[in-house]
Order: C-alpha cells, then structure tokens, then sequence
C-alpha cells in the first residue's frame, strides 16, 4: 500500500501557507511584546514513553514540555521547558529509567532527572558540554545515548546504573562533521544513522553504522538518498533478529517527494521500499504480536504490518498521527488536539477507536512542585498562567476567566481590551480559544506546510545553525 501526493492540492496548500503568513506577519507587528504568543510553538504532542518499572507512569513530550502522569493518565503534572533548559525548538528524546529517573538528550547535553520532574542535571562533564541528539533504552537500568556535535566525531555513550554512570564506547563512529541522528541496539548488535551535509567537493551522503562487538570497531554502509530527501533514521531493530531493520527516509521540504519506510534483512547492506506517506510521523514495533504500526499526516493515516514490514494495510484515515507508542494490548497515539479531538489518545480495538487521554483545552495540567528545588517549581509556577491561556484552559473555567491554576500570587490578570487590532487578544486569552478564526488558519497552515516528524524540529535548528 502506499499513499502519493495531489499537485493541485499541494498548490492550493502553497496559496493558503501564503495567505496565513500574511495574516501572522500583520497580527505580529500589530502585538505589543507583552501581547506575544507565550510559548511560540503550536501546541502538540510528540512523543509518548512508557515506564517500564512503574506501570501506571508515561510521559508525553510535547512543544512546551513533558507532561507526567503517575496513575495511567488520571492526573497530569507539567515539566516545563525551563526545568530542563530547553530551547523553543527542542522536543528532547527523553526515557525513564530504573530508580525513578529520566533521562534527556538536548542541545546544552544530556542531563537527569527525578521522575516527578525535578533537579535535572548533567550525570557526566563530558556529555553535559556537547549535544546529544538520541537515547534508545535497551532494559530497566540500561540506554545508549549518541552525540552529534557536528565538529567532533560521533559516540555512543552507555549507561548500565540507570543514567548514574555513562561511560564511552570504546570506538567513535565517523569523522567530524556528520550528523548521527538515531541509535538503536540489541544485545551486542548497535545501530546509527546519520548523514555528512553535501560540501564544495560532493554530495550530501546517508549512511548506517553497525557494530557487533558494541563498539569495539563500526562497519559503515552508504545509503543512496533520490532527489528531495534529506535524513534517515533507524526505527527498530527485531530483537529475535539483528539484521532485521525498519528505517524512514525523510524529506526535506519537498513537497512533492513522500517520506519513505525502508526495510533491510542483512543488517543494512541493502533496503526496499515498504511503505511511503506525504511525512511519516509514527512508528510503534509491538514485540510481542509482532505487529508495526506507522502513522502520518499530508495525507493523514494509521496503518498496520501484521507480517514483519513486508505490506501495510491502512486501518485509519482521518487522523494527523504525530507519534505511536504500544503498550500490551494497548495502541497510543498524538494527534492534533483541535482537528482529531485529542492530543493524546489510546485505542485498545486495534486502533479503529481511541479514547481520549490529554485535550489541551480541557485536562487540567498542574505544574511541576519540586520540594527541593525551589528553582524549579518557580520557573514552572511562573510560565503556567501563559500555557493555560495558549492552550485554552482559562476560557473553558467555569467563571470563563483567567485563573491562578492553583499558584496563589503566581496567577496573571488580563490587560484592559484593546480595541485597536484585531489581533491584540491572540496574547490575553489564548490565539486558540478566543480567536478561533486565527486558530482555524493555523491549523490549514499546518496541513499545508511541510511540517517534519518531532526530532526534525530540533535537526533543522542544528543543522542550519
């Protein structure tokens, strides 16, 4: 099965992203400071990850943080971008590992914390002065983590204490200058991907890294990219077999060139075209059924392998998958919160229903309280009046106003009305509650600008930087 693009369709998605530009350039310079949007991002979730020692914890990375739920999505506490020194681009890779920890890959290092969200800090010297780009979690108290520094050779980085102690592979894995996105490992068998940027002498070059002897010595396979592609990166290995891999090939604002999904059976050395979407988004490898499951958006859909990747069937249509998690019987999913109905959401009928788990503008988000760290719980206190508003929290209270969310003296009042632009409110109450016009040509820019998978955000930022 595959999926393909309409030219018409990507025209008239090219005049609209037009027309919506113009509207937020004027809306922009019309916006005194104190009027911008709070947290600059469209809100939406990323990434879901389960704790594989705590059965009711998962945690959801989105555009403005990690949110954490502790009893299987009942309740919800909100680690904002502040407690883990993030930039507005970054949506950290991130795990929970044994003794209640989190580990997170950003731009400033890696860094750790409790899993209620607080005292996150650097567990090594080393990976707290380079980027890391990936962590993949292997068991409870084990993960590799990469880094990409992008003037330094690439390496793999292990923890076997749960993030207490990392410590290098014995062997870096290329040369200065390539760009590793993906670590992915079983038993003794590691995999990276990554790409060289294209320079005066050649081309840009993908390529896929495989150690047998974790570490001790890398053999690297040149993969061909076809015009309009960018980036790949592994997403699964079969642990009942090595050479298995499953692999997205990216685009790169081409839209006119679909993501495609690409799967080796000899460890790399060759790839065939499995499955293709306009950008694919999710990806979830059931262990234990053996099922994989894909999802994407232009154009939107959920699809499952029932025979190891070989062919896809679509189960869904009409839903802007932004990342897939399995957890037994249980299939979870991102979606757009004001297109789908949910942000998050799990279906346990094979993905043809979800129940929803987070709706931005309705599940109550209390921000992190971190006893000892006072630094913390006041970064969050203070930015959570402006992510209730962004997210239309405060207009779906019950007195219809702006609320201290249960921070005391924390809370904001909104300013007098300004009658002078039409787009003044996007600040005060929420651009998505207040101005549905606006959130309505916001969601159209959405679906007609290229919008890359979660991680790509953070590659395009360090990339071009």
């Amino acid at each position: 099965m595959s999926t393909s693009f309409n030219g018409m369709w990507v025209l008239s998605s090219w005049n609209t992203a037009f027309g919506m530009w113009l509207l937020l350039l004027v809306c922009s310079l019309s916006l005194s400071p104190d009027e911008a949007w709070a947290h600059g991002r469209f809100p939406e979730s990323v990434r879901i990850e389960f704790d594989p020692a705590h059965s009711g914890r998962i945690g959801v990375g989105t555009t403005f943080g990690i949110l954490i739920t502790e009893d299987n999505g009942l309740n919800w506490t909100w680690i904002c971008r502040e407690a883990l020194d993030i930039t507005l681009n970054e949506d950290p890779p991130f795990s929970f590992l044994a003794g209640d920890t989190i580990l997170a890959t950003t731009f400033r290092g890696l860094v750790t914390g409790s899993a209620s969200g607080c005292g996150f800090r650097s567990p090594s010297a080393v990976l707290g002065a380079t980027i890391v780009i990936d962590v993949f979690q292997t068991a409870v108290d084990e993960a590799f983590v990469l880094t990409s520094p992008g003037n330094a050779p690439n390496e793999v980085f292990a923890t076997r204490d749960g993030g207490e102690s990392f410590s290098a592979l014995p062997v870096p894995i290329a040369e200065a200058g390539y760009l590793s996105e993906r670590v992915r490992a079983s038993g003794d068998v590691i995999y990276v991907s990554g790409a060289k940027p294209a320079s005066a002498k050649s081309p840009r070059e993908a390529r896929v890294y495989r150690s047998e002897d974790r570490g001790v010595s890398w053999v690297g396979t040149p993969f061909e990219l076809r015009e309009g592609e960018r980036n790949i990166f592994l997403l699964g290995v079969d642990p009942q077999n090595t050479d298995h891999l499953l692999m997205q090939v990216a685009h790169h604002n081409d839209f006119e060139v679909p993501d495609r999904l690409v799967e080796s059976r000899d460890g790399g050395k060759s790839w065939q075209d499995r499955w293709t979407a306009g950008t694919l988004r999710g990806f979830a490898w059931d262990q234990v059924s053996g099922e994989i499951w894909v999802g994407g958006t232009d154009p939107s859909i959920l699809a499952v392998s029932r025979d190891g990747g070989m062919t896809f069937e679509t189960v869904r249509d009409d839903l802007q998958i932004g990342c897939l998690a399995v957890r037994e019987d249980e299939l979870w999913a991102c979606a757009q919160n004001w297109i789908d109905g949910f942000s998050v959401g799990k279906s346990t009928d094979g993905g043809l229903h979800f129940e929803p788990q987070v709706v931005f503008d309705t599940t109550p988000l209390e921000p992190v309280v971190c006893a000892s760290d006072p630094a913390t719980t006041e970064s969050c206190a203070e930015a959570y009046p402006d992510l209730e508003q962004d997210l239309g929290l405060a207009a779906n209270l019950d007195d219809g106003g702006v609320t201290d969310g249960g921070l005391g003296d924390s809370g904001t009042v909104p300013p007098e009305d300004d009658a002078s632009s039409g787009c003044s409110a996007v600040g005060r109450i929420g651009f998505l509650s207040a101005l549905w016009p606006i959130a309505l040509w916001l969601i159209v820019l959405w679906l007609g600008v290229r919008r890359l998978g979660p991680r790509a955000r953070t590659r395009r930022v360090r990339e071009f930087r």
